[in-house]
């Protein structure tokens, strides 16, 4: 067991930090805030290690005449069941009586933030992991749609209106249930957004959001404000989330080259032996590990930063294992990929039921969180926060449609 290396905390400051705890849990949670919750597992019949659910479409429209001294033929109800896999995650840190002595630090709230941000991260990717796998996609522009992900090049397929359009054009023909004010929304890295900035309509973003506005000259007074953590704008019927783990799939796209590494890279290292260097050069970004080829997502898998090249050794810069750390976050294993190609991301868009999920009657949807004395023969020398939370997210595949398009914009770490 890992120890953060204080004296016994009492109701009144367990209240204050769950507090913080839930404050940042709320805020921070985007990708839960686009799922449809349906009801409490463990409650009434809910119960088992799968729930099923109905999820209904419509019915094929009538196109012939009904003749008037026959009667109405029946059809087939389109409903599909969809199984909810019920799922358990929780994490936790400890710190020492020792520690809270000798530090001026406010560790309590350190500590409640950290783990809420351990809590979000964790079922958020557990959340867009499901989000993300639907078999509807489009990659590149509408005007240049391409078979492959790694076909997808800086210099011809960024984002541009059509192409959004086009994709909310695409969730409306599949059947997307579109949220209560009739909109969708799409979460989006940084990478993602800082090219569908660049669009030029979204300089004049309200003309397209706003029929009103090309109408009266006046913004209408429907489809306002935000209704996402993290919302930016809207283009269309479609409101961009900015988020930092809206996915980038790290050297994916077009170009570059491909190596190994010779010999086992630790976190934290700074050096990359690998077999050749052919084509790499400082200031070139490459990617360790397995570059993403399906919608399987390779947790460690990370980018980093060429500052120097030694024959076939890498001088590399990275997001790092620690804060007095600028290497590689994550251990490679001797023969892990090492790629120089153009980075893609993915632009999904959903509807109000495009997700849907259930959570545990006893620890509702925020989970638990726990802030207590660790049980040991001295109470109170060491005090632990955690989290615990149960429930079971499914992606509906036919309402969750995603473009994928370059970037331009590399990325210090993981995605």
């Amino acid at each position: 067991m890992a120890v953060s290396t204080t004296s016994t905390v009492s109701g009144t400051v367990k209240a204050k930090y769950e507090a913080q705890y839930l404050e940042w849990l709320t805020t921070n949670a985007v990708w839960r805030s686009i799922v449809t919750w349906r009801g409490q597992s463990g409650a009434g019949d809910l119960k088992g290690s799968t729930i099923g659910f109905p999820v209904q479409e419509r019915l094929d429209r009538v196109t012939a005449a009904t003749a008037e001294d026959a009667d109405v033929t029946p059809v087939l109800g389109k409903v599909t069941n969809v199984d909810v896999t019920i799922v358990e995650r929780a994490g936790a840190i400890q710190k020492s009586a020792m520690l809270e002595e000798t530090n001026y630090a406010d560790l309590g709230a350190i500590f409640a933030n950290e783990t809420a941000a351990n809590q979000v991260e964790s079922v958020d990717y557990y959340i867009a992991n499901l989000a993300l796998a639907s078999a509807y996609v489009r990659r590149g522009l509408a005007s240049d749609n391409v078979g492959a992900r790694s076909t997808l090049a800086v210099g011809t397929h960024l984002p541009d209106y059509q192409s959004i359009i086009e994709l909310q054009a695409m969730a409306m023909g599949l059947g997307t249930e579109p949220y209560d004010d009739g909109t969708y929304v799409s979460i989006l890295p940084l990478q993602g957004m800082a090219e569908v900035r660049q669009i030029a309509e979204v300089v004049a973003v309200g003309e397209y959001s706003d029929p009103n506005q090309i109408y009266t000259g006046q913004p209408g007074t429907t489809l306002k404000g935000k209704r996402f953590p993290g919302e930016e704008f809207r283009i269309g019927k479609i409101r961009f989330v900015e988020h930092p783990w809206g996915k980038v799939y790290l050297s994916a796209g077009a170009g570059g080259q491909a190596t190994t590494t010779t010999a086992d890279v630790a976190a934290g290292a700074t050096t990359i032996p690998v077999t050749a260097t052919t084509g790499l050069a400082a200031g070139t970004w490459i990617t360790l590990g397995t570059v993403e080829t399906s919608t399987t997502r390779q947790p460690t898998t990370e980018q980093v930063l060429i500052t120097a090249i030694d024959t076939l050794d890498l001088t590399v810069q990275g997001m790092g294992n620690a804060l007095d750390n600028v290497g590689c976050k994550y251990a490679h294993s001797s023969g892990a990929a090492v790629t120089e190609a153009d980075n893609a991301f993915a632009m999904p868009v959903f509807g109000k039921n495009s997700v849907v999920g259930f959570f545990s009657k006893n620890l509702g949807l925020d989970g638990e969180q726990q802030i207590h004395d660790h049980p040991e023969i001295v109470l109170g020398r060491h005090v632990d926060y955690a989290w615990w939370w149960i429930g079971g997210v499914a992606a509906i595949a036919k309402y969750c449609c995603r473009g994928e398009f370059a970037t331009r914009v590399p990325v210090y770490g993981h995605s």
